[in-house]
């Protein structure tokens, strides 16, 4: 600490309902397999993680969860980091297969965070100010942290293996986890996190903070079927990768306590390497992340805080392959005799991979914000005042940067010769040797498929603006609101009302009543407008007789069409109350009600205009629809409690949670007619858009944590224990009733049994002056119970992990 300088502390204010916040203790303690922020939020009675997401069959992965709050689809959730958006909007599904030309697997967070670099995490899951825009489900916003002391750092490095974990696995997987080939069947893993940071005050006004962090998964598997047995054995056994690089620089400038400036700089460049089984030279790398540019500046203006924020970003998905061609040769003894030549003529040896592919995303904007410093008296009320402005411009570019080549078995023929007409010899796609498939003679090509380099790009700028008062009546508490957005990817501007209230009612208003109607407008993503495009890049070649030149014989046409959309939303209804027992815990109930509409859908149509491919098209349109119920209790008690020589602060949580859907996804195909049809469900007559959904619907959900103390001993323990409902999958089946004249189809249940977790994190620190190691041991579902998480419709099951452990050390000073 410099000389005359105050230290600096964090001040948390009270959390407003609707607020969950995390604070920098939880965050480090709190067990979460891959460090990644969401899945600290899972205490949240109104979050839910994908069914999948803790897959024992998978733990090799470092990709956070996919999570939805209130029944939103995790992409219409907004991540925020000092302000700037975290989002991937390019195309966030994470079920796009890597095994494709045309696309490239994304996730809804863009850009990664990982809990060991940020000092606050808030969840806003109901009764949203109006300076928020752009998401239907929730906001999740975190901080970076600033510089505290003159001089400091901290440095740690978090290891997990799969040999420290209990393995479930379904006996029917048994065979073929042994010998996998796929990164959905992972038998072994290793991970490794590493983070480091260092903190300065140059001066009292200034601080500085450089934070880096790298994780790394490998992933043994096999580069063969196990039923095949390839002549090349260096390509028996290959690996996969996982790799997350982040590296940012925050500096931070206080002159005095009503202004403050901030500039942050951030580079994260994500690498998941895979493989294409039974092929050579195929490896082939999933790229994402970005890089981010923010800047700030808050100052005290005639009574009002102003705040600025200026921001750019870049968020990547993209694909590097080793090659740029795909072939699939029929398996020859003397040549093409890399692949298994025991299948008969079925026999293929196959090389190269899908090609280089790059999506991006870039983002320039300005956030201003106006506070009102002291509140305004009106007709007998406090008021306090707020408004802010957005301006965005948004550009998404799609990219393939050479010409990628498919040689597949539809095109190739039997051949004597591999020279042309006119003398010159092909050695790409050629071979004189005498194969599985042409036993008397070579094979060439005389047709393949060429997904030509080309480049597109959307572009649409963003318009907000915000309004809102907080008025106070003695007890009474009325926030009214509105925000208005214009999207120009979208069809018109929108509109949205926010209104809250509460009430505090008994002594030292001991219970508040609290009440709120709201609409929340999501996002246009770019994915509707990019996939209208890529089939313009895909041609058909085949050789001329006279030359074996290569001359396109054909041009694929779209096969999905944009047009205008509407912004979907989410209708809010919430009712809470809240009781503070005296100075010892506090108990809050709610319910909240959500109306999803206007989602985004597909649905097939026929187009006879020979602008599309085989006269069929498939249109985005606004058919999906959906509601959702959230019933909760949470308690915790206001202040530590003291007991057996510690501290100790606990917190319960339970709810349940309601979700009805009539998609899963913007690309599941959906027509008018599948969003309004009555099925049969529970031998109730319903419609579609009224079954449970099909993901994150485990309807009940009880967690309880409890953070203890040791200060003489420096020993922490955080204890988590998480209870969840089983997961419904409801599936349509074969059988049909009649109701009223009409066939309606008949959609079953299948209830999964309830899982229960108890995780456990404990640390010791020593304390040496100011250096300070420490390690810590994280050991979750402790108890190694066999928790379900799905099933196939064959009857395999899926498992949670079972008892895992990893083990941190680290230094700080």
């Amino acid at each position: 600490m410099l000389a005359g300088e105050l230290p600096i502390v964090r001040v948390r204010a009270q959390a407003e309902p609707g607020t969950h916040p995390v604070d920098m203790a939880t965050l480090r303690l709190t067990p979460a397999a891959n460090n990644d922020v969401l899945s600290v939020l899972r205490m949240a009675p109104s979050l839910r993680l994908s069914n999948t997401q803790n897959n024992a069959l998978t733990q090799g992965e470092l990709a956070p969860p996919e999570i939805s709050i209130h029944g939103a689809k995790p992409y219409q959730n907004l991540f925020l980091l000092d302000g700037l958006s975290l989002n991937n909007d390019l195309d966030p599904l994470p079920s796009r297969v890597a095994t494709s030309v045309a696309d490239v697997p994304g996730a809804s967070l863009g850009m990664p965070i990982d809990k060991e670099l940020i000092c606050e995490l808030q969840l806003l899951d109901s009764n949203v100010s109006a300076e928020y825009g752009g998401f239907q489900g929730g906001v999740v916003k975190a901080e970076l942290c600033e510089a505290l002391h003159a001089f400091a750092g901290r440095v740690t490095l978090k290891l997990a293996r799969s040999a420290w974990q209990t393995l479930f696995v379904d006996p029917a997987r048994e065979a073929a986890l042994a010998t996998s080939t796929s990164e959905d069947l992972q038998a072994r893993w290793d991970k490794q996190f590493w983070t480091a940071q260092l903190e300065g005050r140059p001066t009292s006004e200034l601080g500085i903070v450089a934070q880096a962090s790298y994780a790394r998964s490998v992933i043994p598997l096999r580069g063969y079927a196990a039923a095949q047995t390839p002549n090349d054995p260096t390509l028996a056994d290959k690996e996969q990768r996982r790799t997350q690089r982040d590296g940012m620089v925050k500096l931070t400038w206080r002159p005095d306590a009503d202004t403050s400036a901030w500039f942050s700089v951030r580079e994260q460049p994500l690498a998941d390497r895979y493989f294409i089984v039974n092929s050579r030279n195929s490896s082939f790398e999933v790229q994402g992340g970005g890089r981010a540019l923010t800047a700030g500046a808050q100052h005290a203006l005639a009574g009002w805080t102003v705040r600025h924020d200026l921001s750019h970003s870049d968020v990547r998905q993209s694909r590097r392959s080793d090659a740029s061609y795909l072939r699939v040769w029929s398996w020859s003894a003397t040549d093409k005799n890399w692949g298994d030549g025991t299948r008969g003529a079925g026999s293929l040896s196959t090389e190269g991979s899908w090609g280089n592919l790059d999506t991006e995303q870039r983002t320039a904007a300005y956030k201003l914000k106006l506070s009102r410093n002291t509140p305004l008296a009106l007709l007998g009320a406090e008021h306090r005042l707020s408004a802010g402005l957005e301006l965005s411009r948004r550009e998404a570019f799609y990219a393939r940067p050479n010409d990628q080549v498919a040689y597949i078995a539809g095109g190739r023929v039997a051949t004597t010769t591999c020279t042309s007409p006119t003398g010159v010899l092909d050695t790409e796609s050629c071979s004189l040797a005498p194969s599985a498939r042409y036993p008397t003679s070579g094979q060439y090509w005389r047709e393949r498929d060429v997904y030509r380099a080309g480049s597109f790009d959307v572009q649409a700028g963003q318009y907000g603006l915000w309004l809102q008062d907080t008025m106070r009546w003695g007890a009474l508490s009325l926030r009214t609101g509105v925000r208005a957005d214009r999207d120009e990817l979208a069809r018109e501007a929108v509109l949205a009302p926010r209104v809250s209230a509460s009430w505090a009612l008994g002594e030292h208003g001991a219970t508040e009543l609290e009440a709120g109607l709201n609409r929340y407008y999501g996002r246009s993503l770019f994915s509707m407008a990019i996939r209208e495009k890529q089939a313009t890049l895909q041609t058909t070649q085949q050789r001329r007789a006279a030359d074996w030149a290569w001359v396109q014989t054909g041009q694929f046409l779209p096969m999905n069409r944009l047009k205008d959309l509407d912004v979907p939303y989410d209708d809010e209804a919430k009712l809470g109350v809240t009781q503070r027992f005296g100075a010892g815990w506090l108990a809050s109930v709610h319910w909240v009600h959500r109306e999803a509409r206007d989602q985004i859908a597909r649905v097939r149509e026929r187009d006879t205009s020979g602008n599309y491919a085989n006269n069929q098209v498939y249109s985005y349109n606004n058919n999906g629809r959906g509601s959702s119920d959230t019933v909760a209790l949470e308690l915790a008690p206001s202040r530590p409690f003291t007991t057996l020589a510690g501290s100790h602060q606990w917190r319960v949580s339970a709810g349940r949670s309601q979700t009805r859907s009539n998609h899963v996804a913007y690309d599941e195909a959906l027509s008018d007619a599948d969003a309004n049809r009555l099925i049969v469900y529970k031998s109730q007559v319903m419609r579609y858009s009224d079954r449970p959904a099909e993901n994150f619907n485990a309807p009940w959900a009880a967690h309880a944590s409890l953070h203890s103390e040791w200060d003489g001993a420096r020993i922490s323990l955080f204890q988590s224990v998480r209870w969840q409902g089983g997961y419904r999958r409801v599936a349509e089946t074969s059988r049909t009733e009649q109701h009223d004249g009409q066939t309606l189809t008949v959609h079953e249940e299948t209830a999964f049994p309830s899982t229960f977790t108890w995780d456990v994190s404990l640390r010791w620190e020593h304390r040496w002056g100011t250096h300070r190691p420490f390690v810590q041991l994280s050991v979750s579902n402790l108890t190694n119970r066999r928790n379900i998480i799905s099933a196939s419709t064959t009857g395999v099951i899926s498992y949670e992990s079972g008892r895992a452990a990893t083990v941190q050390v680290g230094y700080a000073f």
